[in-house]
């Protein structure tokens, strides 16, 4: 299990509402997670999300454990103390090298399964294995952890061969085979809608984790990981309180600094846009009335748990708990409008490629003063409502609990009732007819006794 911070999140839902949304989208191996308050030996340490982490494992990234299998095959090895080499220049990792762990076995065959993760260059460099693409792309391997020689090379191939095709002008490598070839295209297409709408800052960059399955040299996207800075708050000043002007620009469409992201020629090509568009389409509510929805009841459940957190981190702006508390509704409240208006602006974007801006080009223009923001109401301006977000049921479980039990309680003793007053009044009969007849036979039993003393008087 992962205890995840949220520090760059001041409002502790981000992570939360997509993590959602990748488990509905049906992303591979999507990982469950609950907000929680964390207690440690009677301490209280603020507000975390206790979430699955990303791991090779029957219930969670369900594939072969090549971990335990390079285990098996290296018996009498100390694991610790195994070291790495790579084939270029000692402390210098470039383009086209590999980094392998040195054991003396690896297990035969050349049909395992592993966990990948496309991550920033430096990232290498603290792990046992790994390698760059041709074109620079560093990729880690996860699992197993301390991969051989043998195991990095068959992987590095299998991904130069994606890439050189997806490269390509006609889509294909030196071998004739699409790049179409190398992917589960539902995993894509769903992960680059997820990170598309959320506006993922890493995107393709770091936290982007691949399954190979070396037998059929197939790539899978998942799990979905990673997403405290999303949602158009890039938390570096440069787009802050400028959530609903991004929503109407591409994440990742047509940048030129993500020359090397896979999604990124992807989606450059025609058939993975249009299969992108119709998804979008299948998920429509989804991300129009679902998603938003969520996000408010995760609000409200979680209000009072971020409140304690403010109290036990001064990480928000402002003296008072008050203060503290209004800046927190307006972080929540900009997401809470920027995913309503996400969904509208994609819409848009799917129908009209050109109705967006690239990100490029929205840095460009704001560099160049030729966007007007006049109308956009930074943040610490917003008029809100009361409440900042749609009261819904969800925070109310247990009252609205109480309340219907209470419901049914009163009902059941009205059903009750209409089924004794019958009875009773039945009783009451039977009982009036039982004195009567009592009385009947008691005047009967009179007149019989006066007769026979009658009776007896005359003989005497």
């Amino acid at each position: 299990w992962s205890l995840l911070a949220n520090y760059f999140d001041d409002t502790l839902l981000r992570n939360t509402i997509a993590l959602d949304a990748a488990r509905r989208m049906e992303i591979p191996y999507a990982v469950d997670c609950r907000p929680v308050d964390l207690y440690i030996n009677g301490g209280y340490l603020g507000n975390y999300l206790v979430c699955e982490s990303v791991q090779v494992d029957p219930e969670r990234v369900d594939i072969r454990d090549m971990e335990k299998e390079n285990e098996a095959a290296n018996p009498g090895v100390d694991l610790e103390t195994v070291e790495s080499e790579h084939d270029g220049e000692p402390g210098v990792i470039t383009m086209g090298t590999r980094q392998w762990s040195i054991l003396p076995n690896t297990p035969p065959g050349e049909d395992g399964e592993y966990l990948l993760e496309l991550d920033l260059p430096g990232k290498i460099n603290y792990e046992p294995a790994g390698f760059f693409s041709n074109r620079g792309q560093c990729v880690i391997v996860k699992s197993p952890e301390l991969a051989t020689e043998s195991q990095v090379n068959r992987i590095a191939d299998i991904y130069q061969a994606f890439e050189d095709a997806l490269f390509a002008e006609d889509g294909k490598n030196a071998e004739g085979k699409s790049w179409q070839d190398y992917i589960d295209q539902p995993s894509f297409v769903n992960f680059y809608l997820l990170m598309e709408y959320t506006m993922d800052f890493d995107f393709t960059w770091t936290s982007f984790f691949l399954t190979l399955d070396e037998k059929t040299g197939v790539f899978k996207v998942g799990p979905a990981w990673d997403f405290d800075i999303t949602f158009g708050d890039f938390n570096d000043g440069t787009f802050r309180y400028l959530n609903s002007n991004l929503s109407h620009v591409w994440s990742i469409y047509k940048n030129d600094d993500l020359y090397i992201s896979p999604l990124y020629h992807m989606i450059l090509r025609s058939e993975f846009r249009d299969a992108v568009s119709v998804r979008w389409k299948e998920l429509d509510e989804l991300f129009h009335n679902t998603l938003p929805e969520d996000f408010a009841s995760y609000y409200h459940e979680n209000r009072a748990s971020a409140q304690m957190n403010m109290c036990r981190w001064a990480l928000l702006p402002g003296g008072t708990l008050s203060e503290k508390t209004k800046y927190y509704e307006r972080k929540v409240w900009s997401i809470w409008r920027f995913l309503n208006i996400r969904a509208d602006a994609l819409d848009a974007g799917f129908a009209d490629e050109t109705a967006l801006m690239s990100l490029s080009d929205y840095i460009e223009k704001r560099k160049e003063g030729e966007l007007d923001f006049s109308e956009i109401t930074p943040e610490s301006e917003m008029t809100m409502p009361p409440d900042p977000l749609p009261p819904v049921e969800t925070p109310q479980a247990e009252t609205t609990l109480s309340a219907k039990t209470v419901a049914l309680a009163a009902a059941a003793v009205g059903l009750l009732l209409l089924l004794l007053i019958p009875v009773l009044l039945l009783r009451k009969q039977k009982k009036k007819e039982a004195r009567d007849d009592g009385e009947d036979r008691e005047e009967q039993d009179d007149g019989e006794d006066r007769e026979e003393q009658e009776d007896r008087d005359d003989r005497e």
